[in-house]
C-alpha cells in the first residue's frame, strides 16, 4: 500500500486530484442547464441516462473530493490548516453547536409532544 503522506508530491497530487474533482462535481451541472428556455428547465439539455448518472454518482464523487483534500490533514501533513482548524477561535462555535446537539432532544419533545 503506498502512503499518501510520504512526500509532499503525494500530498500535493492527492488534494489536486480532490480539488480537481470537487470542482467538477459542483460545476458540470452549469453545462446543462446554461442558456436554456424555460420549458426545459426541468430537463435540461443532457439526455435523460447522463442525468441519471450523474446524479446517482455525484454524491459519492464530492466525498470522495472532500476526503482527498483533508487527507494530508487528517494524517498530520499542512499544520498550518489544521492549526487554523483548532484554533481558539472555533472553540465557541464547537462549544455552542455541542450544546445545541444536547439540548435539541428536550426541544423536541416539549415543542411536539406537548400539544393534546
Amino acid at each position: 500500500m503506498v502512503y499518501i503522506g510520504k512526500n509532499k508530491k503525494r500530498q500535493f497530487l492527492t488534494q489536486l486530484i480532490g480539488g480537481l474533482t470537487f470542482l467538477f462535481v459542483v460545476f458540470i451541472r452549469y453545462s446543462s442547464f446554461a442558456g436554456i428556455n424555460e420549458d426545459q428547465v426541468n430537463s435540461g439539455r443532457w439526455p435523460t441516462i447522463l442525468n441519471a448518472c450523474f446524479n446517482a454518482f455525484a454524491p459519492y464523487l464530492f466525498i470522495t473530493a472532500f476526503v482527498l483534500v483533508f487527507i494530508p490533514i487528517f494524517i498530520g501533513k499542512l499544520s498550518i490548516i489544521r492549526d487554523i482548524c483548532a484554533s481558539s477561535f472555533f472553540r465557541p462555535l464547537a462549544r455552542i453547536s455541542y450544546s445545541a446537539l444536547l439540548i435539541q432532544g428536550l426541544i423536541l419533545f416539549l415543542v411536539f409532544f406537548s400539544h393534546e
